[in-house]
């Protein structure tokens, strides 16, 4: 009896001040749901519709102040049967703004007998529990290198996120990595360069060679005057040491928010907000959505289409988000190892993209992406081409080889023109 006592309380001790948008008003209604359901197995009580079910639905729906509805009904009623009821109501009531959840709402409840003898007037609306909801401004999904610099460079810009990685931890397979100058400049403003280029490599030249001879082609100079026209080093790092100086960073960060075990499985485009629901059950209610899952993004076909799979060499991305979702990262350019840009691409995606939020703010979003698309993707598009050419350029026979081998015997040391358009730093970089 006790405990009986003590589930009859809990019904009424609600903080109405917290009821502010469906997410929360879903959470409340599983939570008093399961509640009086447990009462009722004590023991079970038959359950019949109350007669004016219907008004009061219609009642509900003409209302704009969906907060007073449910804080003047749910405590209008003493009794746990007719609030049973007014909780299914509303959990109706409610799909009509949630849209596809058309699960039966009383379906993972724990005892079934409490609704026998139960009928809704539209059982087929009814919801899927959204106990599991969470109400988020920025959702970020993939925990890579791109995800944990999307994650700092909104924190470091006063704006509140979380990150959602499928796997159990933040780890990166790989071994080493080039980071041009154009990268480094963007880990100093992060705040992680100096932990970076502290387990880092300084070359002094990047050199071509031939594979077959060992012939010393050509080279780069890395040294004083490559420092002093770019800025920063040519460093190269494993792709381990970088990934971690980032996962430092966010976890110091009380802006920052890091979940993992998190594969998200479906994505709803709603009016207001985006709906993102994982294998776990946990879904969550964004203003945003950055996916950053890499290439081989789960998110990315809710923006694009990925193509036959028998085609290669498919050429960039003309647009990058779609409604409040938005591809950063490999995920919207993948690109060659050719260049050594992948990384770096993916860190002025995250730059670019929070400069934007933080201009346009979230009641904005399509200006946000705008300004994000038109800053990016001509730049990062030029980027996979210019990949695709060395690539090329690299794997050359016969008499191209040979004109090939000429051209870069000529080629000065400290020439950097070819480059200076991908290091040097951009107008947007001048802040």
């Amino acid at each position: 009896m006790i405990g009986l006592a003590q589930r009859v309380k809990k019904v009424y001790e609600i903080e109405w001040g917290s009821i502010d948008n469906v997410a929360s008003f879903m959470t409340l209604v599983e939570e008093l749901a399961i509640t009086v359901a447990q009462i009722h197995c004590e023991p079970p009580l038959p359950i019949f519709p109350t007669k004016n079910t219907k008004n009061f639905i219609m009642a509900c729906k003409k209302s704009n102040d969906n907060r007073e509805i449910i804080r003047t009904t749910l405590s209008s009623f003493a009794k746990q049967k007719y609030l049973m009821k007014d909780i299914r109501c509303f959990s109706m009531i409610y799909a009509e703004i949630a849209r596809r959840d058309h699960e039966i709402f009383f379906r993972n409840f724990r005892n079934a007998n409490v609704f026998k003898g139960t009928e809704s007037l539209n059982d087929a609306r009814m919801l899927y529990p959204l106990v599991h909801t969470r109400r988020e401004a920025v959702l970020i999904v993939g925990g890579g290198i791109g995800g944990l610099a999307t994650a700092l460079s909104f924190a470091q810009a006063g704006i509140r996120v979380r990150l959602v990685e499928k796997n159990n931890n933040f780890r990166e397979v790989g071994a080493g990595m080039q980071l041009a100058p154009n990268c480094s400049r963007l880990l100093a403003r992060l705040g992680v360069l100096q932990q970076v280029q502290a387990n880092a490599v300084f070359p002094k030249q990047i050199v071509w060679m031939d594979a077959l001879s060992g012939e010393r082609l050509t080279c780069l100079d890395l040294g004083p005057k490559f420092v002093e026209r770019f800025g920063y080093p040519y460093i190269v790092v494993h792709r381990a040491d970088l990934l971690n100086a980032l996962y430092e960073a966010c976890i110091k960060n009380p802006l920052v928010t890091l979940e993992t075990n998190r594969t998200v499985v479906t994505v709803d485009e709603r009016p207001k907000s985006i709906m993102l629901e994982c294998t776990t059950g946990m879904r969550y209610d964004c203003d945003m959505v950055v996916a950053a899952d890499g290439l081989w993004s789960a998110l990315r076909k809710y923006v694009c289409d990925d193509g036959d799979p028998l085609s290669v060499g498919r050429n960039p991305l003309s647009k990058w988000s779609r409604g409040r979702l938005v591809l950063v990262g490999d995920a919207a350019h993948p690109m060659l190892q050719y260049a050594a840009q992948g990384a770096a691409q993916a860190i002025e995606d995250a730059c670019a993209l929070a400069d934007a939020y933080k201009k346009h703010g979230p009641s904005n979003i399509e200006a946000v992406f705008h300004e994000y698309e038109q800053e990016r993707i001509p730049l990062s598009s030029k980027v996979v081409h210019f990949a695709r050419a060395i690539g090329d350029f690299a794997h050359q026979s016969g008499n191209a080889k040979t004109i090939r081998d000429e051209i870069l015997c000529m080629h000065d040391m400290h020439d950097f023109d070819c480059i200076t358009w991908l290091y040097e730093e951009k107008r947007n970089e001048k802040k």
